[in-house]
């Protein structure tokens, strides 16, 4: 009987052996696959893509159609459509003032002007003599702080209008007779600074 016992036995494992060859081996792993596309071999993509959190645009980007700028840190503007001039929103500072010649050696026009980056300057001259307009900007602290940025002689009656950038903390406009003192007459200063 052990015989018979071993041969069924035998036959039995043969014939596990050749049902086990014919069905998938399951349960095995394997080492992912990593899939490396070149210009060569591009992934084929049918239908659409969608893009999202779209990636931001290098400055030599170019754009078709209607669109809009926006602007900081500078003054609000608007076009007046009847008249199609632009016209500027009132944040600078303006000041003014006139002096009479009397017979004195010179007037001077003093303007705080930190936190500008621009001041236009005007000076008027009605009298009977020329008279000389030196722009003084002060910088810092003593006379190492002080620069003259401008310098230049007016006849009568005249107007000069200037603009200087970033003009320092403040700046002096002096009106000095040359030579012959005005008796009469007047010298007007006007001021716009730009913030």
């Amino acid at each position: 009987m052990r015989i018979k016992e071993l041969s069924l036995f035998a036959i039995g494992a043969v014939f596990a052996g050749l049902v086990s060859l014919q069905m998938p081996i399951y349960g095995q792993k394997t080492a992912p696959v990593v899939v490396t596309n070149t210009a060569a071999n591009p992934v084929p993509v049918a239908g659409g893509v969608v893009i999202t959190n779209v990636p931001s645009v290098d400055a030599y980007s170019r754009q078709s159609g209607e669109w809009s700028v926006g602007l900081t840190g500078t003054p609000t503007v608007r076009i007046d459509p009847e008249r199609e001039v632009v016209v500027r929103r009132p944040d600078s500072l303006l000041n003014a003032e006139i002096y009479n010649w009397t017979g004195q050696d010179r007037h001077f026009f003093f303007q705080s002007s930190s936190r500008l980056s621009q001041a236009r300057v005007c000076v008027h001259h009605q009298a009977t003599n020329p008279i000389q307009i030196v722009v003084r900007s002060v910088m810092g602290n003593g006379d190492d702080g002080i620069f003259d940025i401008d310098n230049y002689q007016i006849n009568s009656p005249s107007t000069v209008c200037k603009v200087y950038e970033a003009p320092g903390q403040y700046i002096y406009v002096y009106a000095n007779n040359l030579g012959l003192l005005n008796t009469s007459g007047r010298v007007r200063f006007g001021f716009v600074g730009i913030y």
